[in-house]
């Protein structure tokens, strides 16, 4: 989250959901991709930092509006597909 905040730059935080009252969602979520690649031959096209970038930038540019988010969505999309 800390890294998500930090590529989204100015205006971004977060806010611990116990400090706010929330419900708790489960004690431990333990998620991983190992059914996908050994069932699927599925393969991250990218890092998780270059993830974590490209995801900052599409909230960036939706929380922008208009034309910026249709152009970040539509890099994003020709980089996933190798375009």
């Amino acid at each position: 989250v800390e890294r998500l905040c930090a590529s989204y730059g100015a205006g971004a935080r977060w806010v611990d959901a116990r400090e706010a009252g929330a419900v708790h969602e489960a004690a431990v979520l333990r998620l991983s991709i190992d059914k996908a690649i050994a069932e699927l031959g599925f393969r991250p096209r990218f890092s998780i930092g270059e993830t974590i970038e490209r995801t900052a930038r599409w909230y960036r540019a939706w929380a922008e509006g208009g034309t910026a988010m249709r152009a970040a969505s539509l890099r994003d999309l020709q980089a996933y597909a190798g375009a």
